[in-house]
């Protein structure tokens, strides 16, 4: 294929290939073009996985998984290369705490579909929110490609936003899945907003601290029901466990322990 061809060639007299994109097609002609020419291959876990047949041969030498949920799907599916637990790089200990965050997503046709989409979602989360909480500190972290503009159109210019990782709350109000296990692995209780019936396909509802609300009542009771009876010690192991048994630089650090040794 020309992603063959294209790797083949780029791939010459490297040391390590670093992926996080192995199961379809295009990908894996990278990675096997990699294996014939000898050159190490380290698969890096960079989302929430689903278990399927797209997991079968997976080609790397090295997985480094962010929990033992993914740990599990790989050998489940007798993937014969080493497994790694090495964390979740992209998530971080949260520093400072509102009562409440809300995290949308960008309007762009996935999670969101549209603008008018996005601001049923932002108006039900940001109600609820207000309605528990009057006095408690509210606001929006936006997502990198978020605009605050449209928010602050929505509910005024003293409207608190942020695109600080390291802020985080005490209840959180979300739509997309990755943002519930960033907060629930901070020992956040956490309310998944499904206004539009996504298609979510993580059972997070059987875990502790996560309820998901399907409508803008929902939303409300599920936001009070939250704050009345937060997640507690328990329940955010379980989620390390699960997603992200170490964050940030520390998980940083033992994938580019992996790599070095692979390299080497």
């Amino acid at each position: 294929s020309d992603h063959h061809l294209a790797a083949s060639r780029l791939l010459k007299g490297a040391k390590a290939l670093v992926t996080a994109k192995v199961r379809w097609a295009p990908a894996r002609a990278v990675v096997a073009a990699a294996n014939e020419l000898g050159v190490p291959t380290v698969g890096l876990q960079h989302g929430l996985y689903r278990d399927g047949s797209e997991w079968q041969d997976i080609g790397v030498d090295v997985f480094a998984t962010a929990g033992s949920s993914f740990a599990s799907i790989l050998r489940s599916r007798a993937y014969r290369g080493e497994i790694v637990v090495a964390g979740a790089p992209f998530y971080a200990e949260h520093q400072a705490m509102w009562d409440c965050v809300i995290a949308l997503r960008p309007p762009e046709g996935d999670v969101l579909a549209n603008s008018a989409d996005y601001a049923r979602h932002a108006r039900s989360m940001y109600e609820a929110a207000r309605s528990t909480l009057p006095g408690g500190s509210i606001g929006f972290r936006l997502h990198p490609r978020e605009s605050e503009g449209a928010l602050r159109s929505m509910f005024g210019s003293d409207l608190q936003t942020t695109r600080d990782h390291t802020q985080g709350g005490k209840t959180w109000l979300a739509v997309e899945s990755s943002v519930v296990v960033e907060a629930a692995i901070n020992g956040s209780s956490v309310v998944l907003a499904n206004l539009n019936g996504h298609q979510w396909h993580y059972a997070f509802p059987t875990l502790q601290g996560v309820s998901v609300a399907e409508s803008d009542d929902d939303v409300a009771d599920s936001m009070r029901r939250a704050v009345e009876t937060p997640a507690d010690a328990d329940s955010s192991r379980v989620w390390r466990d699960l997603y992200a048994q170490s964050v940030g630089r520390d998980a940083g650090e033992k994938i580019a322990a992996i790599v070095d040794r692979v390299a080497s």
